[in-house]
Parts: structure tokens; sequence; C-alpha cells
């Protein structure tokens, strides 16, 4: 049986917790760890899989890896700006900002050090990929979130960081963005609006600032702000279930059909993307669409480790691939891929709950945050 006190969230009287928020970072998750599979299948397969005619709508969406990656953008548009959304907006207390920043540094760089580091002497002085004179600037740039804006790549000590790099420097400015909430309602949406719709049509025009990663990224975390916005109005109707649900589903659909034409040169779907991943948290978080499955406690628990898998699921892959690739049964990916996720995601779990429970969790719940909060507070305020 899973142990909800060591893989269940917990969380102080004085702040909520919207469950099924886990249950759509499970849902973005599985996207990722299932699209990196099918993209090392694709770069190293000798002879190339056939899918772009026969690929059901399941293979389609298990290779949407981009899919799940933009959801993790919207839903944190929409949860870290929600405490100083409802202080503007509501009245409510005025949350810490010393805290906001001192918990997600406690709670977010200690797994993402360990992880940067490992990678990097793997690559270094295991596979010989990079010589130490010519990573270790990396690494150091890496360490500060800044690897595409001094290189402009991906950052080669790890990847899968980039992601990473556009999420902190959304982190640092959420106390900025959210002031756009004491201004008035209407002018708040059309601002953030105009963001979400103007970015992509810039992009496809002047491609070369879509190397700064938060540019790129901005009308996804604009989106979640957006769905912050209506998910703290007190007076709205909430549907039914079954329209939810409903509404849910086709969402999820449209999205796994348009997803491969969001790119950079075509400025309509990455314009209609971030609302549609917008709309799909709004109708799971406001009117509990999916609800069972989305806050089943195995469901919830993968969501909250979803951190530590992100962080070291390529790792895993990387290495467990190479013997899988005889198993290669015919031209079609969708079997391939099953197969080897059917494989890979359990030891990506296992591997990860390791680490969670040894790193990430002990930041989750440290004291250290309120501690560090109140001891700079108290020396200031002398």
């Amino acid at each position: 049986m899973l142990n909800s006190t060591l893989f269940l969230r917990s969380t102080s009287a004085n702040r909520s917790y919207i469950k099924a928020a886990d249950g759509i970072r499970f849902l973005a998750i599985f996207l990722v760890v299932t699209g990196h599979v099918a993209v090392y299948l694709n770069i190293k397969a000798v002879k190339p899989y056939s899918y772009t005619t026969t690929q059901t709508i399941i293979g389609n969406m298990l290779t949407q890896m981009g899919f799940g990656l933009q959801i993790f953008f919207v839903l944190s548009g929409f949860l870290l700006v929600i405490p100083l959304a409802q202080h503007y907006a509501n009245g409510y207390p005025k949350p810490s900002i010393l805290q906001y920043y001192l918990r997600r540094l406690v709670r977010l760089e200690l797994p993402y050090l360990l992880v940067l580091t490992c990678s990097s002497i793997v690559l270094v002085f295991v596979i010989h990929k990079y010589s130490f004179s010519y990573l270790l600037p990396r690494y150091i740039a890496s360490v500060f979130y800044s690897n595409h804006l001094i290189y402009g790549l991906h950052p080669e000590p790890l990847p899968i960081a980039w992601s990473l790099e556009a999420e902190i420097q959304f982190y640092i400015t959420v106390p900025l963005w959210a002031l756009l909430f004491r201004l008035n309602a209407y002018v708040r949406v059309m601002l953030l609006s105009i963001v979400i719709i103007v970015v992509p049509i810039m992009l496809a025009n002047y491609p070369q600032y879509g190397y700064v990663y938060f540019v790129s990224t901005c009308p996804y975390f604009f989106a979640g702000m957006l769905v912050a916005h209506f998910y703290i109005l007190p007076t709205v109707r909430v549907i039914t279930s079954c329209y939810a649900n409903g509404i849910a589903v086709a969402l999820l659909l449209v999205m796994v059909y348009i997803f491969p034409y969001c790119n950079v040169s075509n400025s309509y779907v990455p314009m209609v993307f971030p609302w549609l991943i917008g709309l799909l948290i709004y109708v799971v978080v406001k009117h509990n669409a999916l609800y069972k499955p989305l806050t089943n406690k195995y469901i919830v628990a993968i969501g909250i480790m979803s951190y530590t898998i992100y962080l070291w699921h390529y790792i895993v892959i990387s290495f467990v691939m190479p013997y899988l690739q005889p198993l290669r049964i015919g031209n079609m990916l969708l079997p391939n891929l099953l197969i080897c996720c059917a494989i890979i995601i359990p030891l990506v779990l296992v591997i990860s709950a390791v680490l969670f429970l040894l790193v990430e969790r002990k930041g989750m719940y440290s004291k250290l945050p309120q501690n560090w909060a109140r001891a700079i507070s108290n020396k200031f305020s002398k």
C-alpha cells in the first residue's frame, strides 16, 4: 500500500491545496517521459519508424513531449500567482515575498544541483563526451539558469534543464506580473490576452528572439495567470461534472491533433495552444473535470514527484534504451514505444521515488524558509 505520509502532500492551515493540480502534473510528466522515449527511438533508429500515416490517437498522444512541458508552464503560471492575485484582487492577506523565494530555493535547488553535477561528471569522466574545460563554464552557467542566455543552446550539462531556465525566470518575476491583479479586471484580461496572442506572431516573424526561453514560453505562463483570474472570481456557476468531463476530453483530443503543427514558423497554432491548455486546467480545477482519475492517490503521488521524475528521467532513458533497441518489432513506432515505455516507466518511477524521499521531500517540508525569512525580517526591522 502507498504510504501517504511519505508520498502525499501535506499543507499548513494557511495555505490552500488544489489536489487536482497534482493530477495535472501526472498527465504532464507522463507525456514528457513517453515523448522522450519516442524521441530517443527515432533518433537512434537505424531504419526510420512509420508513424505519420498509421499512428493512432494513442500513439500520437504518447509522443507529444512538448505538450507536457507546456502544461507545466501554464500550471506554474496559475499556481504561483494565486496567493498574490487573491491579495490584490480580493483583499486576502499578503503572502511573504521573501518566504516565496526562499521556499523555492530550498525546495528546488538541491535536487537540481545534484542531477546537474551527476550528469556533468558522467559526460566528462565516464563517457568522455565533453572535456572538463569545455563543460565547466557551461556547468556554472547552468547553476545560475543562464546557459541559454550565454551560449544560446540547450544546456549541454543537462539538456532537459532548458525548461527549468524558463521556469526560474518566471518564478523570479512572479511578484511583478502579479501586480496586474491590482488593475481593473477587464484591463487585466485584455493585457494578458494581448501577450498570449502577440508573442507567437512576433516569434513567427522574428524567430531569433525565441532563444530567450522566457520570451517563447511566456504565453503559457500568462495563460496560467488568466486561469488564476477566472479561478478567483467569487461568483462562477460550476457546470455539471458530465459537461466538464466532456469538455476536458475534447480539449485533450484537439490538442493531440494540432500539437505537431505547434512551432514558431506557424503562428496560428502556438497562438491557440495556450488557450486550450488554460481552458483544460480551468475546467479541472474550477469545475472538477476528470476529478476521480486526477485525484487518485497514486496519480497524485506521481504528480507530486514530477519534479524529481523530470530531472532524472532522460538520464535513465539514455542508459536503458541502448539495451532495448535490439527488441525492435517491425517498422511501426507505437508497438515499439509501448514496449520501451513498459520497461522504462516503472524503472523511472522506482529511481525517482527513492531520490524524491532522500532529497526533494526534505525540502518540501523544511522549516528553513520560514525561519530564514523571520530572521532576515527581524534583522532589518531593528
